[in-house]
């Protein structure tokens, strides 16, 4: 008889993994659901993500490194929602960004 913590069965990592993905997930969707976005986050999206994005600059703000904004201008943070506002259309979206 196996018993479901073997160590030459690897399943029950799988399980382990899956079951912290629902939680993680859960706890993002409370998040959104419970918190606004934070000043940054919305400066960031503001003044990186709709210049590059949706008004055909460039990466010129993107990348400036004597930027004036005090935004958290992370580049994969910024790609990401401009990818993920690109893709869905939602402009604007708290779950979006």
């Amino acid at each position: 008889m196996k018993r479901f913590y073997d160590i030459e069965n690897k399943k029950w990592e799988l399980h382990v993994l899956i079951i912290l993905e629902i939680f993680l997930f859960i706890f993002v969707v409370m998040r959104i659901n419970r918190y606004c976005l934070t000043w940054d986050e919305a400066l960031t999206y503001r003044r990186f993500v709709v210049p590059v994005f949706h008004n055909n600059e460039g990466l010129k703000n993107l990348l400036h490194p004597l930027s004036d904004s005090v935004a958290n201008s992370h580049l994969l943070n910024t790609s990401l929602v401009g990818f993920f506002d690109t893709i869905t259309g939602l402009k604007y979206n708290e779950y979006v960004i």
